[in-house]
């Protein structure tokens, strides 16, 4: 590893899909995660789109984790007005 500088790990979105029914596939990325850990990486997690997901994935990333659950890719504007409605009862 000294001839190769890393500091973050990426899961791709595939790996991620089938964890909620998929026992080998939840061992296996606790197993990614650990190996992160391990090595003082930070771990980016693709394509979260379930609470489930969420709910597995935030005990590995300290809550850190981009998700399309809440919402997509917004520009500027658009992220303010979401920001703003947050909180607010109808």
């Amino acid at each position: 590893m000294n001839a190769v500088t890393l500091s973050g790990l990426k899961i791709r979105k595939a790996l991620i899909q089938n964890i909620e029914d998929n026992a080998k596939d939840r061992n296996f990325l606790k197993m990614l995660f650990n190996f992160a850990q391990s090595m003082g990486f930070s771990a980016i997690i693709e394509g979260i789109e379930t609470k489930a997901q969420i709910d597995f994935l935030k005990i590995f990333t300290e809550g850190k984790c981009p998700t399309y659950y809440i919402s997509k890719p917004l520009a500027l504007e658009a992220m303010q007005k979401l920001m703003l409605g947050f909180g607010t009862t109808k």
